[in-house]
């Protein structure tokens, strides 16, 4: 049996004009989850990120947290989906808009960009990577890691919300709902393991984040 351990990056900076960078309660998310899985006992044979920056940082800052000296890998295959591609293909007449203005600026982005991922699920205008070659990415990533484990190895990928999300789905037998309910729930730095055996890959726990304390952030 193998163990993937499928960690969120820590908090990106949200509302900056760089999104993709750690923020400081970022970089202690990060680090708190690498003791905690270092204080676990669990050695990776590999050490795995996307290649966003907030995804390359977490696993650094992880990777010291515990103690590991395995060598990084970046993949992009484990890269989240575009968001802000996703936001600029909501047409402006799109009656969102009109409904969410009386709402305070928080509430107003979460209603668009609701709108904004339901269009882009459902195949509604043109993307740079559809919703559907996303799954197909990540799935792909996950199931290739998985049949490149020897026995007994263990795997850590720092990702993000959307592709854990994906994969919990995928394992679930669920589709676009399921992840829809699974990615609004995805905690920073929280744990998901997956474990691969001689009757395949399974989904073991999902989101896990006792281990970050008053660090938790889910944005």
């Amino acid at each position: 049996m193998s163990r993937i351990f499928l960690v969120r990056h820590g908090q990106a900076s949200w509302g900056a004009e760089n999104y993709d960078a750690l923020s400081e309660l970022g970089r202690r998310q990060a680090a708190a989850t690498g003791w905690w899985l270092g204080g676990r006992g669990i050695v990776p044979a590999r050490l795995i990120s996307g290649e966003l920056v907030r995804q390359r940082d977490s696993l650094s800052v992880m990777a010291t947290g515990a103690g590991w000296e395995v060598p990084l890998e970046c993949s992009g295959g484990w890269d989240e989906y575009d968001h802000l591609a996703v936001l600029a293909a909501l047409p402006t007449d799109d009656p969102v808009y009109a409904a969410s203005a009386g709402l305070d600026e928080r509430r107003a982005f979460d209603a668009v960009y609701a709108a904004a991922l339901r269009r882009w699920v459902l195949g509604r205008g043109d993307y740079r990577e559809s919703y559907a070659a996303f799954t197909d990415r990540t799935t792909t990533a996950m199931e290739s890691l998985a049949a490149a484990l020897a026995p007994g190895e263990d795997a850590v990928v720092a990702t993000s919300g959307g592709v854990i999300s994906v994969i919990g789905a995928h394992l679930l037998d669920g589709g676009p709902r399921v992840w829809d309910r699974l990615q609004r729930t995805v905690v920073n730095a929280s744990v998901t393991q997956v474990r691969v055996g001689a009757r395949g890959i399974h989904l073991m726990s999902f989101n896990e984040a006792s281990h970050l304390g008053d660090l938790w952030s889910a944005r």
